[in-house]
């Protein structure tokens, strides 16, 4: 796998614009982080939300690039919307100051590689944290894979999860 189009874009002085509600698909290879930074008003609620099949980090920083401001790893605040995968990110976050703001997307297995996209929008719902487990549909089914590496060889190694509440 080869970087994306976007880089250079490892540290919040490289970081790529994010139109709001615009989605963008990047491709991250072992220890990359993607910086983005998007424009926001005071008082609006933002939503970012991470989708593919991967396990990524998503952190947010303050309009120096430099002061976190939140992070979500797994959806930790039990965000009622639609993801491709368990364990994408979801950031719920109300603005206190217009500014540009930044964020960070990185992968939780540094020689993990593969394909995501992000979208930044403005939403209606508000912060909470979380106070229940995530209910899964007992029809619901995963076939993924958890992990993947190339051997010196060359040749491909990965494991593969599959689960059934059923």
């Amino acid at each position: 796998i080869e970087n994306d189009s976007y880089e250079p874009d490892n540290d919040y002085t490289q970081a790529t614009q994010i139109e709001l509600g615009v989605s963008q698909s990047h491709i991250t290879i072992a220890q990359d982080h993607d910086w983005f930074k998007f424009d926001a008003i005071a008082g609006e609620t933002y939503l970012i939300v991470v989708s593919g099949y991967m396990d990524n980090y998503l952190y947010l920083y303050d309009t120096d690039g430099q002061s976190w401001l939140a992070q979500d790893d797994d959806n930790d605040y039990d965000i009622d919307i639609e993801t491709t995968y368990y364990y994408n990110p979801v950031l719920l976050w109300d603005c206190q100051a217009n500014g540009t703001y930044y964020f960070n997307i990185t992968v939780t297995d540094y020689s993990d590689e593969g394909s995501y996209s992000v979208v930044v929008k403005t939403s209606d719902m508000a912060p909470t944290k979380k106070t229940k487990q995530r209910k899964i549909p007992a029809e619901f089914y995963w076939f993924y894979v958890l992990n993947r590496s190339i051997l010196s060889s060359g040749s491909l190694k990965c494991w593969i999860f599959m689960w059934s509440r059923n």
